[in-house]
């Protein structure tokens, strides 16, 4: 084993454990949003299997949110991207033939259809954009000439120590 390849060993067991992680998450969240499946949501014909297909959906669909949250060091594009899948799953079953409503499993973005959608984006994620470790940098400070006096506080009563 070279010494690249024995310093680089401790980032890829990191990277291995962050990706594990993730996938725990992902499955945790099928989990809790087993019982509102249960229900019917997502997949009312499935019965019981429907908690088992949801926790499918959640573990690719967790991919590319978990990629998001870590990739940009908020949970903000991570919401947006959650809103968004909420928005557009229903739609898809309602868009259909009343008379011949589409197969749950199958269509839409929470049907296996969206599933390898799903998969191929985060797997694109993880292969071209991966995970570093490093959060993103700050943004930069407002640029202040150096010699630039402080802007003073305005005076008033109260303000510049002055009783009354």
């Amino acid at each position: 084993m070279g010494l690249a390849r024995l310093a680089a060993a401790p980032a890829h067991r990191r990277q291995r454990r962050r990706h594990g992680a993730g996938l725990l998450r992902a499955h945790l969240g099928g989990l809790w949003h087993a019982p509102i499946t249960l229900l019917g949501y997502n997949y009312p014909r499935l019965g019981s299997w429907a908690a088992l297909a949801f926790i499918g959906f959640c573990t690719v669909g967790g991919v590319v949110i978990g990629w998001l949250r870590l990739r940009s060091g908020s949970v903000w594009p991570a919401v947006v991207a959650h809103a968004s899948l909420n928005a557009v799953a229903g739609p898809v079953l309602l868009l259909g033939d009343a008379a011949h409503p589409p197969n749950e499993i199958f269509a839409g973005i929470t049907g296996v259809v969206g599933w390898v959608l799903l998969a191929l984006v985060g797997a694109a994620l993880l292969r071209f954009l991966p995970l570093t470790g490093r959060t993103p940098a700050a943004p930069p400070a407002h640029d202040v000439p150096e010699d630039a006096e402080p802007e003073s506080a305005p005076s008033g009563p109260g303000r510049s120590g002055e009783a009354g």
